[in-house]
């Protein structure tokens, strides 16, 4: 084995070590992007055990450098929309949400990523209560997700249900989290995009998914 391999695996194993004693490690990530870049560490791999602290500590869950870390990765691993998001920006802009600038460095999910990730944040916010970053990042994958419903016609309707359906998620979760007012802002939110989606949508597909959806005790408005 090199000496370079040597390297990378005692970085890897160093760091792990200290983002399991402190996920707010900075120098401890940018060292693993390092590796990341070099090919010393698989992308996927750090996803997984990003999850795993995640999922294994409620201190790890509330610290917005881990949720920038796998939006870094997500990018390294599945490339940025690019300029395509300009083609459809008076789809995409929507009050509160990102701009054609912002999302066209967005990464491309797949519809099954962006679920499984909003899992993860559902995991998140149980273990650590009125989660504002993991309820930013939830903002940040919705927005991801609304946005390559709009550019991949094809897989629209995969998309769409992810919305839909997180969507209903988040009703319920209000409803049992009345003191969570991160969740309260990112409904509101959610109910200015899918005032803007239903525009382009045939509504009665959809209309029995948003129902429950319609009051959600703020002044925002419903659909």
């Amino acid at each position: 084995m090199s000496r370079h391999a040597d390297d990378a695996e005692t970085v890897e194993a160093c760091t792990t070590v200290i983002l399991i004693a402190n996920p707010a490690h900075n120098t401890a990530l940018n060292h693993r992007k390092r590796l990341m870049e070099r090919g010393s560490l698989s992308s996927g791999k750090e996803l997984l055990f990003m999850e795993l602290l995640i999922r294994g500590s409620g201190d790890c869950a509330k610290q917005s450098i881990i949720w920038h870390h796998r939006q870094w990765i997500f990018k390294r691993l599945c490339g940025d929309i690019g300029g395509s998001a300009k083609e459809r920006q008076t789809e995409i802009e929507i009050d509160g949400w990102a701009s054609v600038e912002e999302a066209s460095s967005f990464p491309k999910l797949s519809p099954h990523a962006i679920e499984h990730e909003f899992g993860i944040i559902r995991h998140a916010v149980e273990s650590y209560p009125r989660n504002y970053h993991a309820w930013s990042h939830w903002h940040y994958i919705m927005d991801v997700n609304y946005t390559l419903a709009c550019l991949y016609d094809g897989y629209s309707g995969q998309y769409i249900d992810s919305i839909v359906k997180e969507g209903s998620q988040l009703r319920l979760w209000i409803d049992t989290h009345v003191s969570d007012y991160s969740a309260i802002h990112q409904f509101c939110s959610l109910i200015r995009l899918l005032n803007k989606l239903f525009r382009g949508v045939a509504l009665d597909h959809w209309l029995h998914y948003i129902r429950p959806m319609n009051l959600c005790g703020c002044t925002c408005e419903s659909p």
